[in-house]
């Protein structure tokens, strides 16, 4: 395979060297591996298993991974999305809100097959078996104790982890900073539950 190339090495600051004027479609890069007319990526939201009368294993978690708003923006770029039925149930987000956003709702074993790429907050190792091939972007704390045996596990099924602990905690990677985000979250949360309770 030739290593990828420019358009055209030759130009130098031309309209079509920035690619202005150029088809949405049209690879920026010559030899780049890419299948033109390719099928859209996957992306697989599963739920969190969390349950009122906490008959599933661990804890589970009351939020989901991708809001409708999200999904919505994600459909437009070309992504098609499958949601685990009741997902968001706990999130206080109904299956219809995920279907007018252009999503499928499905089985988690149809969410695991069908998507390509899966977003969990906790990483599912009860699941990684099926997920062989896959990636999973999920909250996996590579670098302590239980994250490393996470990451150990997903390499023996031969699965591809994302951990978005391990985003930068600086000022242009703000917007995807999980750490600074949940804990603000938890101070508004712990704020509202002390002025209730007093």
């Amino acid at each position: 395979l030739a290593p990828a190339v420019l358009s055209d090495p030759g130009c130098v600051g031309t309209r079509s060297c920035l690619g202005i004027g150029m088809a949405a479609n049209a690879p920026l890069l010559q030899n780049d591996g890419l299948a033109a007319g390719q099928a859209a990526t996957v992306l697989g939201v599963l739920s969190e298993g969390y349950s009122p009368e906490g008959k599933v294993e661990g804890a589970g978690d009351q939020r989901v991974s991708m809001v409708p708003e999200v999904a919505a923006q994600l459909a437009k770029d070309g992504y098609q999305i499958v949601v685990e039925k009741g997902a968001g149930i706990y999130a206080g987000i109904k299956d219809d809100a995920f279907e007018k956003a252009g999503c499928q709702i499905a089985s988690r074993s149809q969410v695991i097959q069908k998507g390509q790429v899966l977003f969990s907050l906790e990483p599912p190792v009860r699941d990684f078996g099926s997920m062989k091939g896959k990636i999973l972007v999920s909250w996996v704390g590579r670098l302590l104790d239980k994250g490393k045996d996470i990451v150990s596990k997903a390499t023996e099924c031969g699965l591809t982890l994302i951990d978005v602990t391990a985003v930068p905690r600086i000022t242009i990677a703000q917007k995807l900073d999980v750490l600074s985000s949940q804990a603000k979250v938890a101070g508004h949360r712990a704020v509202v539950e002390a002025t209730h309770a007093y």
